[in-house]
């Protein structure tokens, strides 16, 4: 398992940088385990609650202090929500309708980081990639304004999007590390069709879903091998 992430990371890393730029550069293969705390947008969807985040890295050492590292990362949230969902039936406009429910949002990562070795073993690290933002909704919505009753629902919403992310860490020996980061990404604006079939509806309705922006902070243990 070890030897095919390691080909699959060294791999990537070639044709990011050239086909000559990462060869025979040493290596080192990393797990990072970890928790992650929402902010921004992400922080009205899902609350204030951690969640957990993994990251399998490998960084390649080119001199001088500094190194680059490939990362590809996970990390996810749940937490109940209350928010009225804006949701627009057959043949009518949007409206707010109350709703409870489960939010969840997970995100994968992948990206490129430069890393340099400012004193003997701490480090500054900055870099970017692309990130699947999935945020899921599901619960009930109460349409008794519209005549309805309470009914079921369910939708995701699904980005794929460019991020950003900088952070700080420290080496303690060979093996082991501890790291902070900071990851900016969003959600777009989206529609998302809802089934009201048991409403009685010969249609879905469908439920508009704001973007919203998606920062996460993360603070975590790296295991070197």
């Amino acid at each position: 398992m070890g030897n095919a992430l390691r080909s699959i990371m060294a791999t990537t890393g070639v044709l990011l940088l050239g086909s000559g730029t990462l060869r025979g550069r040493d290596m080192d293969l990393s797990v990072g385990i970890g928790t992650a705390a929402p902010s921004g947008g992400l922080k009205r969807w899902v609350g204030s609650g951690v969640g957990p985040s993994l990251d399998i890295m490998e960084s390649f050492d080119l001199n001088s202090g500094a190194f680059l590292r490939l990362r590809l990362g996970y990390f996810a949230f749940k937490a109940r929500g209350n928010a009225a969902q804006t949701l627009a039936l057959p043949e009518s406009a949007g409206a707010d309708y109350p709703a409870d429910t489960s939010n969840q949002v997970f995100g994968f990562t992948y990206g490129a980081e430069y890393l340099y070795l400012f004193r003997p073993k701490v480090y500054l690290l900055g870099g970017g990639g692309v990130e699947y933002l999935q945020a899921t909704r599901l619960g009930s919505i109460d349409l008794t304004s519209s005549g309805q009753g309470v009914a079921p629902f369910r939708y995701s919403a699904v980005s794929l999007v460019p991020y950003l992310c900088a952070g700080l860490g420290w080496r303690f020996n060979p093996h082991l590390a501890f790291e902070g980061r900071y990851q900016y990404s969003s959600l777009k604006n989206q529609t998302r069709g809802v089934d009201l079939r048991k409403q009685g509806f010969s249609a879905p309705g469908t439920a508009i879903v704001p973007g919203f922006s998606a920062p996460t902070a993360t603070l975590g243990l790296l295991f070197y091998f």
